[in-house]
Order: C-alpha cells, then sequence, then structure tokens
C-alpha cells in the first residue's frame, strides 16, 4: 500500500501517494481506477523503480561495465 511504501521508504504517504498520482511509480487499483480506491504497490515493481534511480559515480559504472560487482 501507500502507507507501506512511505514507511519502507522513509517517505511521507503524501509524497508516494503523489508518485502514485503522477504515474511514477507502477501501482495497482484492485477496485478500479476510482479515486478512493486502494492502491497496491509491488515489492518488484518497487526494486525496478528504485533501481531506475540510483545514481552511480564513473568509477562504479567501469566496474559494472567490466562485470565486477559494486558495494
Amino acid at each position: 500500500t501507500v502507507k507501506e511504501t512511505a514507511q519502507l521508504l522513509g517517505l511521507s504517504w503524501w509524497t508516494v501517494g503523489e508518485l502514485v498520482r503522477t504515474h511514477k511509480i507502477p501501482h495497482i487499483r484492485p477496485n478500479g481506477l476510482g479515486k478512493n480506491g486502494r492502491v497496491l504497490i509491488l515489492k518488484s515493481d518497487l526494486e525496478k523503480f528504485l533501481a531506475s534511480r540510483t545514481i552511480r559515480s564513473p568509477e562504479d559504472e567501469i566496474r559494472l561495465m567490466n562485470g565486477r560487482r559494486v558495494a
């Protein structure tokens, strides 16, 4: 849920809700598109969302390209 995601990320529920409203974070509305319906955010979608916004140093990018792990 929005509340659980907010707690997990250390953000306010309003901030996560805004990410949902602006379609910046993948989510599911099992009860349809109603404004007040329940919103679910899958853990796998959240992980992909966070990975897509990870900023790495140039050195880390070189390590990744060479197949080495980045801490």
